[in-house]
This record gives structure tokens, sequence and C-alpha cells, in this order.
């Protein structure tokens, strides 16, 4: 996933360690990175 993000323009890649699949403990921040990117494409 690393390697592939660079392929797109405008592509973000945020990790969270050890959190595994799921989202639940980092939901507000998962979020909140969601809403940045959602607003830097309308910039």
């Amino acid at each position: 996933m690393r390697h592939a993000v660079h392929r797109l323009p405008d592509a973000r890649l945020v990790m969270y360690q050890r959190v595994g699949h799921g989202l639940a403990p980092v939901l507000h921040d998962a979020l909140d990175q969601v809403a940045a990117f959602v607003k830097e494409l309308s910039d």
C-alpha cells in the first residue's frame, strides 16, 4: 500500500499502528482525516 499510494496524485495514506482491520479505536481521527481529504478536493 505504501508503494501504491504514490501512483495517485492526491492520495494520502494514514496508518494506525496496532489497530488491525477495524477503525473503532481511532474512528474520530479517521473521520477527521477523511473530512480533511474531501475538503482539499474542493479547494
